[in-house]
């Protein structure tokens, strides 16, 4: 038999999630009928069943590329293409991909 206190959860901090970000996470778990702590545990244990990620991720990345974004960067740099820098922004990186200018 195992014990109560072997039982006991870990507690789990999550940092560096804007509070727009959230927000809008918590209205989605509201209106699911579930809470952000259940909604973790539910992705966490997913996770652990599966071995892999429950989903396709699609949105931004932690540096503010897209995956489409990245791969067009890494693609453009193998070519020897649109090598220029620094960038003020990847705002300006993305512009000078697609229009050849390092201009914002």
């Amino acid at each position: 038999m195992v014990s109560r206190s072997a039982q006991m959860s870990k507690l789990i901090q999550i940092r560096n999630v804007d509070e727009t970000t959230k927000t809008e996470a918590e209205k989605v778990f509201k209106s699911l009928g579930i809470s952000t702590s259940s909604a973790i545990k539910m992705f966490i244990n997913q996770v652990a069943v599966t071995k892999k990620i429950p989903f396709i991720p699609t949105t931004l990345i932690e540096n503010s590329l897209t995956p489409e974004q990245e791969e067009e960067i890494l693609k453009t740099a193998k070519q020897g293409k649109n090598i220029e820098g620094p960038f003020d922004s990847h705002d300006a990186l993305i512009k000078n991909l697609h229009h050849g200018t390092n201009k914002d």
